[in-house]
C-alpha cells in the first residue's frame, strides 16, 4: 500500500519540486539515514531477535539512551557534513540545520519504538501506522511546495512529520509497554544484554555502515564532482528503484526472519529458494519494462525536467530483483551465526567499490557511465553473498545466480544502445 501511494503522489511532487529541490533532500537524507545506522552502536538490530521480554525491554532503553548521546555527539558536526555533500552552497542551511538533526534523531527513535511491532507479532498496526503516516508525509510535501520559499522546507518538514507520525503512534500503542521497559529495567540489566548481544556493535554495526555507504558512493561522488541537479535526478531515481526494494524486501524479512528461526537448513532452504523463485517471477516483467522503456515511462510519468532520471532507472533496475531477495533474507546472517561472514562480505565490497570510485575519478567517466559501472559491479556482489549463502544452506544449482546476472548485464546494455 505504501509503495502505490508512494508511486501515486510521485508524478505530482516532481512537477511542484525541481531536480534541485531533490538534491538538497537528498543531502538531508544522507545525513539522517548515516545518523541511523550509527546510533545504536547496533544494538537496536538486537532487538529483533531478542529470546524474551526482559532481554528486549533491556535492548530498548539501552538503545534510546545511546541514540540520545550519539545526536548530541553529532550536532557541532553537522555543518561540517553538509558543506562535504554541497560543495556549491546552493541553500543556505543555518535555518534547516536543527530540523536534519531533529529528522536523525526522530528516524533512529522511531525505528526502535516500531521493533516492538515486530517483537509482539503486531504486524497489522504496523502496517496501518505506515499508511497513515506517508499519507500525512505526502499531504506536508504537498503543502510545502507551494509556499513561496520552499527549498528546501517542504520535503525535509514531510519527511520529520513522517517519523513524528511514527514516532507517535508508537508510543500511543505501546504506552505501558514502553513505561515497562523504563521503569524496571536497571543499569544491571542494560549491561548484561549489552555483553550478551557484543555481537551487534561488535559485527553488524560495522557491517550495516559498510553497506550503507557502498549504497551512498554514488551521492557522494555525484555530490562532489557533479552538481546538486544531478544528485537530484539520482535522488528521485533512487526514490522509484531503492525505496520499493527496501519497503519491500524489509516487510518480507520481518515474515521470514521469524520463519527462519528454530528452523534445520533443509527447511531454512526450502524457504529461500520458494522466495527467490516468487521474485523471480513477480519483478522479472517489472524489470524488463525498466530495461527497455525506463527513460519513455519515466518521462511520462515525471515530467520533462527529469529526462536523465529515467536513463538511472533503466540502470538500475538490473539490480532491483537480487536486492530486494538479499534484504529479504539479510536475516539468516544472524540465523546461522555467520556475523564475522557479513562484515567481510561488506569489507570486500567496500573495497572494491572504493576502487571503482578512484578508477572513475582517475578516468574522468560521466555520471552515467559512473552509474552504470556501480550498478552492474553491484549486481556481481549481490550475486557473490547470495551464492555464499546458498551453498550454506545446501541449495541446489546456486550457479544459476550468476548466469541470471549475466544475462541481466546484457540486457541493460541491449536498453540502453
Amino acid at each position: 500500500m505504501v509503495i502505490i501511494l508512494s508511486f501515486a503522489v510521485t508524478p505530482i511532487l516532481s512537477r511542484v519540486y525541481s531536480p534541485l529541490e531533490y538534491g538538497v533532500f537528498g543531502v538531508f537524507n544522507t545525513i539522517t539515514l548515516n545518523f541511523s545506522i550509527l546510533s545504536s552502536l547496533g544494538y537496536g538490530d538486537g532487538m529483533g531477535v531478542s529470546s524474551n521480554d526482559r532481554d528486549f525491554y533491556a535492548l530498548h532503553k539501552l538503545s534510546v539512551i545511546l541514540t540520545i548521546i550519539t545526536a548530541i555527539v553529532l550536532l557541532p558536526f553537522l555543518p561540517f557534513l553538509i558543506k562535504v555533500l554541497d560543495r556549491e552552497s546552493a541553500v543556505q542551511y543555518g535555518d534547516v540545520v536543527i530540523l536534519i538533526w531533529f529528522g536523525a534523531l526522530f528516524l533512529s527513535i522511531s525505528n526502535i519504538v516500531l521493533k516492538m511491532n515486530m517483537h509482539f507479532n503486531d504486524f497489522g498496526f504496523g502496517s496501518k501506522v505506515g499508511v497513515v503516516s506517508n499519507v500525512w508525509m505526502r499531504i506536508i510535501a504537498l503543502i510545502g511546495g507551494f509556499y513561496p520559499s520552499k527549498m528546501p522546507f517542504g520535503l525535509i518538514l514531510a519527511e520529520l512529520g513522517h517519523k513524528v507520525a511514527l514516532l507517535s503512534a508508537g508510543f500511543i500503542r505501546h504506552n505501558n509497554r514502553l513505561k515497562k521497559a523504563w521503569l524496571t529495567t536497571s543499569r544491571k540489566d542494560m549491561l548484561k544484554v549489552a555483553k550478551l548481544y557484543i555481537a551487534y556493535p561488535k559485527y553488524f554495526l560495522p557491517s550495516r555502515y559498510l553497506s550503507l555507504l557502498v549504497a551512498q558512493v554514488p551521492i557522494f561522488y555525484i555530490a562532489r564532482f557533479y552538481s546538486l541537479n544531478d544528485l537530484g535526478q539520482y535522488t528521485m531515481a533512487a526514490s522509484l528503484v531503492v525505496l520499493p526494494i527496501n519497503l519491500f524486501g524489509n516487510s518480507l524479512s520481518a515474515v521470514y526472519l521469524r520463519r527462519f528461526r528454530g528452523s534445520g537448513n533443509v527447511e531454512i532452504g526450502s524457504l529461500t529458494v520458494k522466495l527467490f523463485s516468487f521474485l523471480l517471477v513477480a519483478l522479472t516483467i517489472p524489470v524488463l519494462l525498466l530495461l527497455f522503456l525506463g527513460p519513455k515511462l519515466v518521462w511520462f510519468f515525471l515530467g520533462a525536467s527529469w529526462e536523465s532520471t529515467g536513463i538511472l532507472v533503466q540502470v538500475m533496475s538490473i539490480y532491483l530483483i537480487y536486492q530486494t531477495f538479499f534484504v529479504a533474507i539479510s536475516g539468516l546472517f544472524q540465523v546461522l551465526k555467520l556475523e564475522s561472514a557479513f562484515l567481510k562480505f561488506q569489507m570486500i565490497s567496500a573495497i572494491f567499490v572504493i576502487l571503482f570510485g578512484v578508477g572513475s575519478f582517475i578516468f574522468d567517466l560521466n555520471l552515467w557511465k559512473f552509474i552504470l559501472g556501480f550498478s552492474v559491479l553491484k549486481l556481481f556482489l549481490l550475486s557473490g553473498v547470495i551464492h555464499y549463502l546458498f551453498i550454506k544452506i545446501h541449495v541446489k544449482y546456486s550457479v544459476f545466480i550468476w548466469l541470471i546476472s549475466v544475462l541481466l548485464t546484457i540486457l541493460v546494455f541491449v536498453g540502453i544502445h
